[in-house]
């Protein structure tokens, strides 16, 4: 008991009273409903439109508090409940906009925290950051492109635009536009005609700009201002014209509440305010109304007003009105008042000054298919009009496009970008165009639908450095190409050709030296990106998702690889390889080390698709270039051509590791494929494309007596020199007019040229002056008349039947029957002198370079055609007899009317009987003898020509010049003795070195004859004597010297040895001397110095290369005439015998018989010790001599009397040719010359 007790108490003292622990509380589970709602909560979707929401409220109340704190401009001017109002309307545009963009914010906030904290299973301040930054990044990231994306699309803008988004209000995001620049061009200000909110942004924004071009030192401001800051001017007299000196009647705009005009005085009056207080140099634009194509996604104010005018608007804009501008005008007036530091002042930029109801009916005249309405004529009162309104800017040099021109373009689509595509050959019917994106995979397969093949060529070609690769180049060539080929697939498309490029093989710089870069390279793509060359990344990867594509989806594939390819300028803008072509004759040494394989013409890229799609063996890739060379001997064969430009001297091999070879296209040799020689490549692309025209330049007298000009007859005035880029929209603003006034589209393209065309000629012709103007009609314009008489010759007083060919689809003859009837109504109401030819099937020669629609027709008969144009045809004529019958009726005044112009009127299967006689080894069919049953034939179809003295070519001699080669100019030739075996004749150009390869080759020996003769006086010396002689004359011994020949004797003349004035006067002109380079050039005596500085090329030549080459210097060179057309030299005797007393100091040594020329020249081939030049005349004589002969032999002439010595300076000498003479050559003596060259004139009808 006591132990017990004991270790109780013992137990008691020992260890401590323990503390007290608070209750613990028993845990309570969440309910279900609580459950559910924690699920809603943490559900991000829940969790972002809460947050949202409640952004939108904050954003809200923020956007009514800064609102109220919003002052307007003019608040002294304006009553409490107007103040009220503005501020209201502030508050509520400030609040939906805070309101937005604090949703935005609270929405893309909360999702993305929300996201990034089930992600990492955290949550801490990690969450919180990320995702604002994904908020900003998403925020920035939201950028519309619809705005811009018209302007990244102009030329040049990757280089040379630079975006900045600004608020006019926001003094902030205009300094960082501003900073660096040389000028400014303040365009922005908001164009809203009936609303006063515009002040602020106009007139605070306009002096945001000028404070931030002050601050960046900027040297001048041009202010894009507007015609809405002169014309609303209520108080002007009637009687002054409207300019700018005239200021708008703020007062009156008020009361009107014309707030716009009101806004741009405002500004403008501001900026005046602002230079003359900071010192500031500006100057104002005040253009007008502005019109042209359309090419931002929206229409500005005055684009649609104008719409408004084609769904009947009669709204008058009387004070917001004075005339009218093309854009590009008022764009080009920014550019002439920047640069021209002496401009000055305000600038009123309008074609005219104008009253509204004039540009309304300009519109309805052009347009009477749309319901546009009839005005008032003086729509604007007080207002005076004038073509004199913008004269400050005239004055620069501004050509305003005229008002037709204005409102075509607006009205039309814009062409510019295929224009030239639908200039082809055969386009009005083989080609359809359509508008595609390559990332718009929908816009491609309604190309692609219904075609057999395709050629992929689209992809973007930039070379330079691009701020965003993935956007610029590799998303249109990769996912373009493969948007192509699905299409291509989809649709059945039996073979698809994918241009890819040598930049897909070239960048390889792990090849080893020695190896020839062909089609089984491929560019090194890492290497490429560290390097930053995104192209060649862009053709590879683009050409290996092809390849992936064609093996996974089984379709055809085969595909071109392009080098550098060059050629004549076709379309509006240059592309990249003629880009870098350019830049060279501008001295630009940059090498393109990784950019350059070879070069190609662009007709050989073409043909290679056409026959590797046509090839179906054809596989793999084709590597498209002339031949493989370094960049450096592409450029040193451009500067050999072109020494007056200059082109940059390079190193030798610019391309390190690429071997050169001609046979680096071998694949595509294989084929069949020739390809076009470096030197005609590189010309087709220096010099201007003449194909079109270069038949005419080589009529006989072209030199002297034709010039050419380039128009088009829808165009009556000079278009503007600035040059803007098209449209990218093909929708028009317009209505659609009504279904009966539609007329499609390819008869515009008929009607339109011929009958607007035939008024713009007569209209220009009236203006200048013009005495009498000849209208080519035709016989379509007579013959298409189905109710005539059957018995009744038709002639000149028929006139076809225009219901009937629209019931027939006849659309050519009716463009020639309204076009005809369109002169004859515009002659009779203007008073124009107007005379008509009614051509028939016109049919000859040859010459152009395309046939005509006549010569189709008669082309189709040679090859079986079989159906009979009855209503077409009504005879044929000689072009010859044509041109002959213009130029009767414009020289008889008596003339008058119309005049039908046929060999005879015959029936179309007369006609074609007689071919199918004359040329039965052609298929020509056998039709009906009266294929035309309601044509009576009769000779004299063509009376009143004949009675003005015409005499037709036969049918016979028509239809043989129209099958047969034209022989005219070398029948005299192929007439010479043993011309059958011993002659073969090459047509060849002197400045096309390939014809004249093809000539030289295999031949011995070479004369080179060949040189244009032009005496008198020319107008392009350089095109039409200096480059055939010069150029021509190394081509020709560049083509010898490579086909080994083994002498060249070079036909010079005595005119690179006379004119020399400072020859000493008592010794006598020979071989030693030379003509004066320097005289000829001061006193235009093109064809010495043509001949002198040809001469000597062909003697620098042949030291440099080692070429043998020998040279003849013929005089005046006469005798019999053989060939067609008289030279120069007979040309002149000529004239001698028609009285010419001109006297040819610089250009007479002596005469010559043309067989001792020809015997000179054997003499020194086959004398290999001749050498150096040789005079060749019968003597050295004075042209008096040349002149007293021939009045003695032929007194019966009119030949005048000269002076003896009419070549001062030059001494006479029988001996002149002393070298041609010691090498056996006898000469024709002067009297014999004479007398053979005159019978020969006279016996061949010359004289």
């Amino acid at each position: 008991m006591a132990s017990g007790t004991g270790n109780e108490s013992t137990n008691g003292s020992s260890i401590p009273k323990e503390a007290e622990r608070p209750p613990i509380e028993p845990i309570r589970l969440p309910t279900a409903e609580e459950i559910r709602g924690q699920d809603i909560w943490n559900n991000c979707a829940v969790r972002s439109v809460v947050s949202g929401v409640m952004g939108g409220g904050l954003g809200l109340f923020m956007g009514l508090f800064l609102g109220a704190l919003d002052n307007p401009i003019m608040q002294e001017e304006m009553t409490g409940k107007q103040q009220f109002i503005y501020q209201a309307k502030q508050m509520g545009r400030r609040s939906w906009s805070s309101c937005k963009a604090f949703a935005v914010m609270g929405l893309v906030f909360s999702a993305a925290e929300c996201v990034v904290e089930k992600a990492r299973a955290k949550h801490d301040m990690t969450n919180t950051v990320v995702a604002g930054c994904a908020t900003g990044g998403t925020l920035s990231a939201k950028e519309d492109e619809s705005e811009t994306k018209h302007l990244e699309g102009l030329e040049g803008a990757e280089t040379r635009l630079r975006l900045f988004q600004i608020d006019l209000l926001d003094y902030g995001s205009i300094v960082s536009a501003v900073n660096g620049c040389a000028g400014v061009f303040h365009v922005a200000s908001p164009n809203i005609v009936h609303q006063k909110q515009l002040l602020d942004p106009a007139i605070k924004g306009t002096i945001n700009v000028l404070t931030a071009a002050k601050e960046a030192g900027v040297s001048r401001v041009v202010v894009t201002s507007s015609l809405m800051a002169i014309t609303t001017s209520s108080n002007l007299p009637d009687d002054i014209v409207e300019a700018e000196d005239c200021w708008t009647d703020i007062e009156d705009c008020k009361k009107k509440g014309l707030w716009y005009p009101v806004s741009k005085t405002l500004a403008e009056k501001a900026a005046w305010d602002f230079s003359k207080e900071k010192g500031l140099d500006v100057v104002v634009v005040n253009p007008g109304m502005v019109l042209g194509p359309v090419i931002p996604p929206r229409l500005n104010a005055s684009m649609l007003l104008f719409c408004n005018l084609f769904q009947e608007c009669t709204e008058v804009p009387e004070d917001l009105y004075m005339g009218y501008v093309h854009f590009k005008d008022v764009a080009l007036a920014h550019i002439l008042l920047y640069e021209n530091k002496s401009a000055t002042g305000r600038h009123l930029c309008v074609e005219s000054l104008s009253n509204y109801s004039d540009f309304v009916a300009k519109i309805a005249e052009l347009y009477p298919e749309y319901k546009v309405p009839r005005l008032l004529k003086n729509t604007q009162p007080g207002s005076s009009p004038s073509t004199l309104g913008s004269k400050k800017l005239m004055d620069l040099g501004i050509q305003f496009i005229p008002v037709e021109q204005i409102i075509k373009d607006a009205v039309e689509k814009d062409e510019s970008e295929t224009k030239h595509l639908e200039a082809l050959e055969g386009a009005e019917t083989r080609l359809r165009l359509f508008q595609i994106d390559l990332l718009d995979y929908g816009s491609i397969v309604s190309a692609i639908n219904g075609c057999a093949g395709v050629f992929h060529v689209a992809s973007p070609n930039i070379l330079h450095q691009v701020p965003d690769p993935q956007k610029q180049l590799l998303d249109p060539a990769i996912k373009g190409t493969i948007n192509v080929l699905t299409a291509a697939k989809e649709a059945g498309v039996s073979r698809v050709v994918v241009t890819s490029s040598l930049m897909a093989i070239t960048t390889s710089s792990n090849l080893l030296d020695d190896i020839v870069e062909a089609e089984d390279c491929w560019t090194d793509i890492e290497d490429c990106k560290k390097k930053g060359l995104w192209y060649p990344v862009s053709k590879t990867l683009a050409e290996k998702a092809a390849w992936d594509f064609s093996k996974e989806k089984g379709l055809d594939v085969v595909v071109v690889n392009p080098g550098m390819v060059l050629g004549p300028v076709i379309p509006p803008g240059l592309n990249a390889s003629m880009l870098l072509f350019c830049n060279l004759f501008q001295e630009c040494t940059e090498v393109p080390e990784d950019l350059f394989i070879g070069y190609v013409h662009f007709k050989d890229v073409a043909l290679a698709h056409i026959l590797l799609y046509e090839n179906k063996s054809a596989t793999g890739r084709h590597l498209c270039v002339e031949s493989l060379s370094n960049y450096s001997d592409f450029v040193a064969k451009i500067a050999e051509l072109y020494p007056e430009y200059k082109v940059p001297r390079l190193l030798k091999n610019t391309q390190p590791g690429s071997s050169p070879s001609t046979l680096g296209s071998k694949k595509l040799l294989d084929l069949g494929l020739q390809f076009i020689p470096v030197e005609q490549i590189i010309k087709d692309a220096v010099e201007k494309d003449e194909s079109e025209t270069k038949h005419l330049e080589a009529l006989e007298g072209a030199e002297t007596r034709l010039r050419l000009f380039q128009i088009d007859l829808l165009d009556s005035a000079p278009s503007s020199p600035l040059s803007m880029a098209a449209s990218e929209s093909s929708t028009s603003p317009l209505p659609a007019p009504s279904s009966k006034s539609k007329i499609p589209r390819f008869l515009k393209q008929l009607l339109d040229p011929a009958i607007k065309g035939t008024i713009n000629v007569l209209t220009a012709a009236k203006e200048a002056g013009v005495s009498r103007v000849v209208v080519t009609s035709s016989m379509l314009a007579m013959t298409t008349s189905p109710n005539w008489r059957d018995d009744v010759v038709e002639a000149e007083d028929y006139w076809t039947d225009i219901e009937d060919c629209k019931k027939k689809g006849f659309w050519y003859p009716i463009s020639k029957t309204l076009s005809e009837k369109a002169a004859w109504d515009f002659s009779k109401e203007k008073g124009l002198d107007v005379v008509v030819v009614n051509p028939g099937l016109v049919l000859g020669p040859v010459i152009p370079p395309r046939i005509n629609g006549s010569m189709v027709l008669f082309g189709s008969l040679l090859q079986g055609r079989t159906e009979a144009p009855e209503d077409l045809f009504m005879g044929f004529v000689h072009f010859k007899d044509v041109a002959l019958a213009h130029i009767l009726v414009y020289e008889n005044k008596s003339a008058t009317g119309r005049h039908l112009c046929v060999e005879s009127l015959s029936n179309y299967g007369d006609f074609v009987a007689k071919i199918a006689k004359l040329y039965p080894e052609y298929k020509v069919p056998r039709l009906s003898k009266d294929a035309w049953p309601k044509l009576s034939s009769a000779m004299l179809g063509s009376k009143k020509l004949m009675d003005l003295g015409l005499q037709f070519i036969p049918v016979e001699q028509i239809i043989k010049d129209a099958v047969e080669k034209d022989e005219s100019e070398t029948k005299h030739l192929e007439a010479l003795e043993a011309a059958e075996t011993r002659l073969r004749l090459f047509q060849i150009d002197l400045l096309d070195y390939g014809s004249i390869l093809s000539a030289v080759n295999g031949c011995a020996g070479v004369f080179h004859l060949a040189s244009p003769c032009i005496v008198d006086q020319v107008q392009d010396p350089e095109k039409q004597l200096l480059d055939p002689a010069i150029k021509g004359t190394t081509n020709v011994l560049t083509a010898a010297k490579e086909a080994a020949v083994s002498r060249v004797v070079v036909t010079s003349s005595i005119s690179a040895i006379t004119p020399s004035p400072s020859w000493p006067g008592d010794v006598v002109k020979a071989e030693g001397c030379w003509t004066d380079i320097e005289y000829c050039k001061q006193n235009g005596l093109w064809y010495p110095l043509s001949k002198t500085l040809a001469e000597k090329a062909a003697m620098d030549f042949a030291k440099e290369k080692g070429l043998d080459v020998v040279v003849v210097n013929p005089g005046t060179v006469m005798g019999p005439v053989i060939p067609p057309r008289l030279n120069a030299s007979m040309v002149m005797l000529v004239r001698l015998l028609q009285g010419c007393t001109e006297t040819y100091e610089n250009f007479f040594m002596g005469s010559v018989h043309f067989k001792d020329v020809a015997l000179a020249h054997i003499l020194v081939y086959e004398n290999k010790s001749a050498s150096g030049r040789h005079l060749c005349v019968e003597a050295i004589s004075h042209y008096g001599d040349f002149v007293a002969k021939v009045a003695e032999l032929y007194p019966e002439y009119k030949v005048p009397r000269l002076p003896k010595d009419t070549q001062p300076g030059l001494l006479r000498t029988p001996l002149g040719s002393k070298k041609l003479m010691d090498l056996g050559l006898q000469f024709i003596p002067m009297e014999q010359i004479i007398k053979e060259a005159v019978e020969s004139l006279k016996s061949k009808g010359f004289i």
